[in-house]
């Protein structure tokens, strides 16, 4: 066999001095010397690796360290060419997957939120057209009770049923009133509805007071309840027929020619609102009697008003001046001009939405520009009676309302509760300079709450105002432009100390006031007006304060629904 001789490059890759791949690195073959003297070197590297391995560990950091900061040769730049690359893809990194991410849940978060709040809306406006939608249904059945207690007076005779059947027609009057304010309408068919179950309801109490003083009823008073039996039998008829169909939504509940029947629609092109108040005159009889809210009084010309007419533009600008104030709804996002009203009042009539979607009617008068009458629905649900801190910022809230549009010296009288919100008539108030005929001393030192502030209760205004926000979603001036006038009044007074004596006894005095109060005459008398409790329950006695002749009790009912004179 021959024998194979090997050149130094394949003896040393035989003995694993030189891996094969630094073969390459040999362009010619190597002299035998330079081969042994490389494959010493190896040698040697190989010895010196073990010995490298065999040194401690802290020897072999220091050494490292040292050679970090000389450079550390090539080894130490590609070390750092990485780490640069490493920082440089996590940078693509974030830009490419977690910024996306971001903005995907921001986009989620956001279609969640307006889902939310979308979802949100049609749950209030459903619970408000269901709450509309019950306040009908128990105004239609408060209107046909009336109907039938008045059927029942044609054919009484009897003092004592003919008093206890009017004392119902007054109580349920005023129930359908209550209603009423729960109701978003314009304020023509608001206004005459309201004002005739208001003159039913004192025409009531004036009969009353007749019979029991022993008048009989005459056949003019006879006439006059047939015709109230009539005129209510066609108000359930229509609201019955209104609410047949068991759907009233929002828009039909607000619509100005809810109350009008078809045929009036017809003749006036649907626009009720235009057929003014001598067409409500003819669908509701004419009460003839002598009360504070009788019809001889609304048909005086408004003493309220004073300046010139205004145009619409003025108008729009002063309806647009209503917003925004003190206790006001912010500014709307719709307001137009829906109609024009006659009347003893005339006035610009709005509509408009606010940026919530709730609707609004605003009136404005012709002459003089003042507000009429405003209406929204509140955005608050609260049911049960405010406590005495939530009636305190309720008051706060009307009488700086009351301020902000011109009316600067009101006084809460009575107020009542309704879902969502609190109705407070405020009473406008008046120094006056009198002394009393036996001592010569002012009055103010002997009443209380207010000295020689009277009450003019014919100068009334209605504020509506939301419990939940405290500003104003309804307001009714009506009264105050119809009464408020410069008055005289008496410079001497009998002594409150002598009047007092004048009350039943056994009364507890709670509040004294000086009240002007209006007449079955259609004139007004300056009364004492003692707030008083007896046997738990709360009267108010108005007695004259010329003579001291008792004028006027009314029991003051209080409840879960506020305060109610009768």
């Amino acid at each position: 066999m021959r024998e194979e001789t090997l050149n130094p490059m394949q003896e040393a890759i035989a003995f694993g001095r030189v891996i094969p791949g630094a073969a390459a690195e040999f362009t010619n073959e190597p002299r035998a010397e330079e081969f042994y003297s490389d494959a010493f070197s190896a040698e040697g590297n190989e010895n010196s690796a073990l010995r490298e391995a065999a040194k401690p560990n802290a020897e072999r950091q220091s050494e490292a360290v040292k050679k970090g900061t000389n450079g550390g040769g090539s080894g130490g730049g590609f070390d750092r060419w990485r780490m640069r690359g490493a920082v440089s893809g996590g940078f693509r990194t974030l830009i490419l997957y977690l910024i996306p991410a971001i903005l995907a849940a921001a986009v989620i978060i956001a279609a969640v939120w307006g889902n939310r709040q979308k979802t949100l809306a049609e749950n209030y406006r459903r619970t408000a057209e269901n709450m509309y939608r019950a306040a009908y249904h128990e105004l239609t059945e408060s209107v046909y009770n009336l109907n039938i207690m008045l059927s029942k007076l044609l054919i009484s005779e009897a003092p004592a049923t003919l008093c206890t059947t009017l004392d119902d027609i007054r109580h349920e009057s005023g129930i359908c009133v209550g209603l009423m304010a729960q109701i978003p309408q314009s304020h023509i068919d608001n206004a005459e509805l309201n004002a005739f179950l208001v003159r039913i309801s004192d025409y009531s109490e004036g009969l009353a007071g007749r019979v029991l003083r022993g008048t009989p009823l005459s056949n003019d008073d006879r006439e006059q309840l047939a015709a109230l039996f009539e005129a209510s039998g066609n108000i359930y008829e229509e609201l019955q027929m209104k609410l047949s169909s068991g759907d009233i939504p929002v828009a039909a509940i607000a619509a100005e020619d809810f109350f009008e029947s078809e045929n009036s629609n017809a003749a006036h092109g649907g626009n009720a609102s235009n057929a003014g108040q001598d067409e409500a005159d003819s669908r509701y009889p004419t009460l003839t009697y002598d009360g504070p809210f009788s019809e001889s009084t609304e048909k005086r010309e408004p003493q309220g008003l004073s300046g010139a007419e205004i145009d619409e533009a003025e108008a729009y600008r002063r309806a647009r001046a209503f917003f925004g104030g003190a206790g006001s709804e912010t500014q709307p996002s719709e307001l137009k001009l829906a109609s024009c009203s006659g009347g003893k009042i005339p006035s610009y009539d709005f509509s408009g939405k606010f940026a919530d979607g709730r609707e609004f009617d605003l009136s404005i008068t012709v002459r003089g520009g003042e507000l009429l009458w405003f209406m929204t629905s509140a955005e608050g649900y609260s049911q049960d009676a405010p406590n005495e801190s939530e009636t305190d910022a309720l008051n706060a809230a009307g009488l700086d309302f009351l301020a902000a549009k011109g009316y600067p010296a009101m006084r809460a009288t009575y107020a009542q509760y309704y879902p969502g919100a609190v109705l407070i008539s405020y009473a406008a108030t008046e120094n006056i300079d009198a002394e009393t005929s036996d001592s010569g001393s002012s009055a103010e030192s002997s009443v209380s709450a207010g000295g020689n502030n009277v009450i003019i209760y014919n100068d009334l205004v209605k504020i509506w105002i939301d419990r939940t926000t405290k500003k104003i979603v309804g307001a009714d001036a009506r009264n105050y432009l119809f009464s408020h006038t410069e008055r005289s009044f008496p410079t001497v007074l009998a002594a409150e100390e002598d009047v007092r004596t004048n009350l039943a006894p056994g009364l507890e005095i709670v509040q004294t006031n000086l009240a002007l109060i209006p007449q079955d005459d259609q004139t007004e008398k300056l009364c004492y007006e003692y707030k008083v409790r007896f046997g738990g329950n709360d009267y108010a006695v108005y007695l004259d304060a010329m003579t001291g002749d008792e004028v006027q009790i009314f029991r003051i009912i209080e409840d879960e629904n506020g305060q109610l004179a009768v």
